[in-house]
């Protein structure tokens, strides 16, 4: 028994020995990926998942035939899958059953979507195939599946800890997750050994002079070999610097650099197109692929200020039945931002076909615009990349996302401006004053006023739709006024409304915005921009509802009337109005004696309103 044990003993330790030795002699340094990744941006992916905002929790797995891996090495090290932002962490498995696997290792979300996970000790290859896998869990649409041309029977997926099930019966044919084994230990002396990729570039559109350019690079190596110390290269028109990456990058790896060192050179003018360049350079016997990329941002002289509020121009309509949807994301966009009361949000009733809802000002503003159809979108008057190669001034609100109006957000202010307003509820007069400072040469004012909370019917929406931010009037032509100013750029304008009873077929009532903006030319789209902006708020009683109440001696008669209405305690020069139950002017006359007459002869059968000083009495026309 005892020459067994030692036996036995000894066979154990001569094969621990041997995996060890094995293990040392496995080259990691040289890596090759093994299965589905067509492109780096994913760009004939189909991103898949459930958006029904909850969360979900999905696996995935990919069958890699035995005889496919052999011949590309002898040991799995890892896995790298691509999974969108919305999820923290997940993990990876390799085995050959997916559903229980032999080797796993979680994982922390790296910002990028690609997953690159390590296990903790190779995989070594025996005769059986292998499926290669992860889970996950997040909302929305955050998985990658790829069209390989062909249905395979080994993927396969499970959602919430559910039955598993095939790709190709459950989700799409001919499509595969986009994950690949991290192979190790064969022979890759024919592939490109050396090849760092400038993935991406990405920098705020907009920045004064004077100012660092915050730069984010992504860089992979597409290389065989591993490479580390990597040198990359800005450059701004004469001026450039450099960075040194000194991560150790494995084929497939790639690494998120932030870089803030290049300052923006003073410009001739308010405003100036330049590009930034970003290269890799001084990579021993490196491929030249890709290797350079390029940002073009906007640079404003550093006098530039920062903005009061954004600017955000909807168009809708309420027969676009896609308007409700656009809307919403919208919506969630402004309200994952730092600070989403800094923005300004009007709803144009235009571009579309009219409705009750439409103001010709709305329709003069979409067509200076360009829009044509709704739902769409203007911010700050300016063309937005608003997608992956995809760039315009208008544009579909269900691009937006919350990254992208923060960017937008920090766009510079051309004028200063200081909006101050006063509204009188006995009288229903709206005073309103703007003034600043222009940068630029000349400007146009254009001031609003919008409402929130009209309930009427929207396509897709129901009869009990909540309407916000819909203009009411326009206190300035629908292009703007144009602004004069002194020989320093200061200007001051102030404009005075009353707030009718209604406009169209809805009350004037509830919170009330006045909105003023400054801007260039709408008619031309270089210059149409909105340098500034900025809102306040006011509540307005509907008039029906303001309290009835006479003036001290004052009093009215006959009530109900058929001609002739009489007014006595009067003091000569008021104005009496007349408004109809639906807030409309029909009469005004000025007081020449303390006693006055009123013809209301002319009018048609109903109830009215008559406003005095402040005061307002109901009467009825028989």
């Amino acid at each position: 028994m005892k020459k067994i044990t030692i036996l036995f003993l000894s066979l154990v330790c001569s094969l621990f020995c041997f995996q060890t030795t094995f293990a040392n002699e496995l080259d990691t340094d040289h890596v090759y990926l093994l299965g589905n990744c067509k492109s780096s941006d994913l760009a004939s992916a189909a991103i898949y998942g459930i958006a029904d905002g909850q969360s979900h929790t999905f696996a995935g797995a990919s069958l890699l035939d035995i005889e496919t891996l052999k011949a590309k090495g002898t040991a799995i090290l890892g896995i790298r899958v691509y999974i969108g932002d919305v999820v923290e962490s997940g993990k990876v498995f390799l085995g050959t059953n997916y559903q229980s696997p032999l080797v796993s290792k979680n994982f922390t979300y790296k910002k990028g979507g690609w997953q690159y996970v390590l296990f903790d000790e190779p995989y070594y290859l025996a005769e059986e195939s292998v499926y290669i896998g992860f889970e996950a869990t997040g909302k929305g649409s955050f998985l990658a599946l790829e069209n390989i041309g062909k249905s395979l029977d080994g993927e396969m997926i499970s959602v919430d800890n559910g039955e598993w099930g095939k790709v190709k019966e459950m989700v799409v044919q001919q499509h595969a997750w986009s994950i690949q084994a991290i192979m190790a230990g064969g022979d890759y002396s024919q592939e490109i050994q050396r090849d760092i990729i400038m993935d991406r570039a990405s920098a705020a559109k907009s920045i004064k002079a004077g100012e660092p350019i915050s730069l984010q690079l992504e860089l992979r190596n597409a290389g065989i070999a591993s490479v580390e110390n990597i040198c990359v290269v800005c450059e701004l028109n004469t001026v450039s610097d450099t960075i040194i990456v000194e991560n150790k990058l494995m084929n497939g790896q790639s690494i998120l650099v932030d870089y803030n060192k290049l300052i923006v050179p003073e410009i001739e003018g308010v405003y100036s197109d330049l590009t930034v360049s970003v290269y890799v350079s001084d990579v021993q016997d490196e491929v030249s692929n890709n290797d350079e990329i390029s940002v073009d941002m906007r640079v404003y002289t550093s006098q530039a200020v920062q903005r009061n509020k954004m600017l955000i121009e909807q168009f809708t309509g309420q027969g676009c039945g896609y308007c409700p949807g656009g809307a919403e994301v919208l919506k969630m966009s402004i309200e994952g931002m730092e600070k989403p009361e800094n923005v300004i949000w009007v709803a144009h009733h235009a571009g579309y076909a009219k409705d009750n809802f439409t103001l010709t000002e709305s329709e003069v503003i979409s067509d200076a615009l360009g829009v044509n159809g709704a739902p769409n979108c203007v911010v700050n008057r300016v063309s937005v990349d608003y997608a992956v190669g995809e760039s315009g001034m208008v544009w579909h609100p269900g691009y937006s996302t919350t990254g992208l109006l923060e960017d937008l957000a920090k766009t510079p202010g051309l004028a200063t401006l200081e909006l101050t307003s006063e509204y009188t509820e006995d009288t229903r007069m709206l005073e309103v004053t703007v003034k600043g400072k222009l940068i630029v040469d000349k400007a146009n004012i254009t001031v609003l006023v919008k409402q929130n909370g009209i309930i009427a019917q929207q396509s897709n929406g129901g009869n009990n739709y909540v309407h916000n931010n819909a203009p009411r009037l326009f206190l300035t032509a629908a292009e703007g006024d144009n602004l004069t100013i002194d020989a320093d750029g200061n200007y001051e304008v102030s404009y005075v409304c009353e707030i009718p009873a209604s406009v169209g077929k809805f009350a004037c009532e509830g919170q009330m915005d006045v909105v003023a903006f400054v801007h260039g030319d709408i008619a031309r789209a270089t210059t149409s921009m909105v340098y500034n902006a900025d809102q306040v708020s006011f509540e307005v009683k509907n008039i029906t509802d303001v309290e009835y109440s006479y003036i001290s001696d004052m009093r009215i008669y006959p009530n109900p009337t058929t001609d002739l209405l009489f007014v006595e305690g009067l003091n000569e020069g008021d104005m009496l109005k007349v408004y109809t139950i639906d807030g409309v002017l029909v009469k005004e006359q000025q007081v020449v004696d303390v006693n006055e007459a009123l013809n209301v002869s002319n009018m048609p059968q109903g109830t009215y309103f008559l406003h005095v000083n402040g005061n307002v009495v109901k009467f009825m026309k028989k």
